[in-house]
């Protein structure tokens, strides 16, 4: 009963997405913001977006494109994405490998065709991933029990948010930076598979400074496995330096 309620599903993911995006526009409504809060927000979003989503969910846990130092870095730069409350390693993964089987066709569950709306709301999100996509993370008992006790971490991340800081540490702790780490994958998704009213993977520089290099997005899709999307000397990717210098183990990096 208790794994039935704590698994990671899209539509219990959209209500806490729906959640924190009235509790934010709410609150900033009735109290605004301080630099001091847009910073801690910025900060607690960079760990959760570009660290837990571009360089963890995307890179090493969709495309294994390197391997981490050691488990303890590995684990620890995992956690992020796990309190974001954008979903468990295993849906994401499964949902973002139908996307790059199917990409820009109707089974595609980040079609741009459907319109930004649908995107950013997480209504075109109706695939559940199916056993053949995620076969390797099923034999992992990290993944699968980070899957089926997922709601947990965000959960008691919250939790703490509320208990140490109060109402205002909840909301610019958890809250706001959960909606916009949502808000800029969606955004991703649909701003980086349109061009001139055609639909297709398309590199948007101005993209890298909200998705950390992910805005390289047409030479993200020619070479999925890569660690790096840069394929010219101006093309500047910020997950890729931190994957090659920081947290890669040596010799680990796949460029293909």
């Amino acid at each position: 009963m208790i794994s039935n309620i704590l698994v990671s599903r899209l539509t219990t993911i959209r209500g806490l997405y729906a959640f924190n995006v009235l509790i934010s526009l709410i609150y900033l409504y009735l109290y605004g913001i301080t630099t001091t809060q847009f910073f801690i927000v910025l900060s607690i979003w960079a760990l959760m977006n570009p660290l837990g989503v571009a360089i963890v969910l995307h890179r090493y846990w969709s495309h294994r494109s390197f391997e981490f130092r050691n488990s303890l870095l590995k684990y620890l730069c995992t956690l992020p994405s796990l309190i974001s409350g954008t979903g468990s390693i295993l849906g994401w993964v499964g949902i973002h490998r139908q996307h790059h089987d199917h990409f820009d066709k109707e089974n595609d569950p980040h079609l741009a065709a459907k319109g930004y709306l649908p995107l950013i709301t997480m209504q075109s999100y109706d695939y559940v991933p199916n056993a053949k996509q995620v076969i390797d993370l099923l034999r992992n008992d990290f993944i699968t029990k980070t899957h089926a006790y997922y709601f947990i971490f965000p959960l008691t991340y919250a939790f703490l948010c509320f208990v140490l800081f109060g109402f205002a540490g909840f909301v610019f702790g958890f809250c706001m930076p959960a909606a916009l780490n949502l808000l800029t994958q969606n955004t991703t998704n649909y701003i980086n598979h349109v061009k001139e009213n055609k639909y297709g993977p398309t590199n948007v520089w101005w993209m890298n400074f909200f998705n950390f290099g992910d805005g390289w997005h047409k030479n993200h899709h020619d070479n999925p496995r890569s660690y790096t999307t840069s394929t010219k000397w101006y093309q500047i990717d910020p997950a890729g330096i931190v994957i090659k210098h920081i947290l890669a183990k040596k010799g680990s990096i796949f460029y293909g």
